[in-house]
């Protein structure tokens, strides 16, 4: 895009063009030991060309590549934003799979002791051998979740080293073996929706492509204008070698010159059309990148106010299902109510707390 706007800004100034020739003949008469041939021609010369900009074309076009050296450089920010929230993203899903393995473990441990529990009811004649099924049916539930886990966590920091460009083996040094999950902060300053939308690179691409569009309409209204050219030529031509640079071999003229298309007047009205169609087009385009990203940022602030009630209830919820197991446990051992009620709370505390 860089390059293309050099392009364009360059066709302000004047072009310029050298040239060289040698017309070599001989007729069936000629003697070898003659003088060169009269028919032969050397010459050497510049050409050159300056468009008077009178009616904008060129600068419209300089301003069509600017604006879309914009939109490039937002559409390449858009990227990186989309970039960092994925590697953000595989990141906390890391980190929180690591802590779900560690809570399915210290489940499997508890579950371990009930199965204990019911083993040794049983031998002391105060349970059925269903109690020691059930208690021995949900470990092995519980167990068969370890390697699932496992292999999404595995398969998370596999799309952790492909975003930012690494071998998987690479990263077991760099994440380690932590289950701190990361956590945003409570009193975020985000500021106004508006200031929001201003920040995103995606509008702003839209804007700028809106805004290269539109400078193509000058670009074609430009051309129902005649163009106004300064051209220029110095030459020197000489039937010898050695008169080449004389002065009187030099030939040079300067002047104004126009070009106007005078009858494709209803071509070019019809190529304006065009491009004032393709404006209405990336206007649409832009309006809807705009109400796309009002959407976003509503629901985005939404989802953060409200899952962090969410949480919240989450966190009462763990803390009253840790104090049911503790209890059930201990009636079951009292033998106050049966097995079915400690795997109930089990289940319940795994759920609520992964």
């Amino acid at each position: 895009a860089q390059a293309r706007f050099g392009v364009a800004y360059a066709s302000l100034a004047p072009g310029v063009a050298g040239s060289g020739s040698y017309d070599y003949a001989r007729s069936s008469e000629s003697i070898p030991s003659a003088s060169p041939n009269p028919s032969d021609n050397y010459g050497v010369g510049l050409d050159a060309s300056w468009e008077i900009d009178f009616f904008g074309g060129l600068r419209r076009s300089i301003e069509s590549a600017g604006a879309s050296v914009d939109a490039t450089a937002e559409l390449y920010h858009d990227t990186m934003v989309i970039l960092y929230s994925d590697v953000a993203t595989r990141y906390v899903e890391y980190r929180t799979l690591l802590k779900r393995i560690k809570l399915a473990e210290s489940n499997i441990a508890s579950q371990n002791q009930s199965v204990e529990i019911t083993k040794d009811r049983k031998k002391a004649g105060l349970a059925p051998q269903t109690d020691v099924s059930q208690a021995q049916t949900n470990l092995a539930t519980s167990k068969a979740l370890i390697p699932q886990l496992k292999l999404q966590l595995a398969a998370t920091r596999n799309q952790l080293a492909f975003l930012i460009g690494r071998y998987p083996s690479s990263l077991d040094n760099i994440l380690g073996s932590g289950t701190k999950i990361p956590k945003a902060p409570r009193n975020t300053r985000i500021g106004l929706p508006a200031d929001l939308l201003r920040a995103r690179p995606d509008v702003r691409a839209a804007e700028r492509k809106l805004a290269a569009q539109t400078a193509q309409i000058g670009v074609q209204t430009a051309e129902l204008y005649p163009k106004f050219f300064i051209n220029g030529t110095l030459a020197l031509q000489s039937q010898s070698s050695a008169d080449l640079f004389d002065s009187n071999s030099r030939i040079y003229s300067l002047g104004p010159s126009f070009q106007w298309r005078l009858f494709e007047g209803g071509s070019i009205r019809q190529n304006i059309k065009v491009e004032e169609s393709r404006t209405k087009q990336a206007l649409a385009h832009y309006e809807k990148v705009v109400l796309g990203a009002v959407s976003e940022v509503e629901t985005s602030l939404s989802n953060i106010n409200f899952e962090y009630r969410r949480r919240s209830h989450l966190n009462d919820s763990v803390v009253s299902a840790r104090e049911t197991v503790s209890l059930i446990k201990e009636n079951y051992t009292e033998g106050v109510v049966d097995f079915q009620n400690v795997l109930d709370a089990e289940r319940t505390i795994f759920a609520q707390e992964d």
